[in-house]
């Protein structure tokens, strides 16, 4: 199933995904949009699809203000497009990163002259 960029988008949104900043990790599930909103044809074209549903909105948000999750199918597509669309990490990048992930007490610099950036 295809859909366009700018309905992508708002999947994205919905889930927390941003693959141009290597966040593939989805935190949330909710997307919220009053009468007149923008997104609203969209958000209802996503529905038709089967890639977002309706849900009762909490008491505290505005009469009209609807709110939006995405479904499994929804889940499963934004997934495959925020990693197709993901920007692939210079050399630098990767080092830095396993630096992160290490949790070595050694500074950035220490941890490359000792030799633990190389790469396998």
């Amino acid at each position: 199933m295809s859909i366009n960029d700018k309905a992508l988008q708002i999947l994205f949104h919905t889930l927390g995904l941003r693959p141009e900043a290597h966040k593939l990790e989805c935190y949330r599930n909710h997307y919220v949009a009053g009468e007149g909103h923008p997104a609203q044809g969209r958000l209802k074209e996503l529905e038709s699809k089967g890639l977002m549903k309706q849900l009762r909105s909490p008491a505290f948000l505005a009469p009209g203000d609807t709110t939006w999750a995405a479904t499994e199918a929804g889940k499963e597509l934004a997934m495959r497009e925020a990693v197709a669309r993901e920007p692939k990490q210079t050399r630098g990048q990767r080092r830095y990163a396993r630096w992160l992930e290490s949790e070595s007490p050694m500074e950035f610099g220490e941890w490359l002259k000792a030799g633990a950036g190389r790469e396998s």
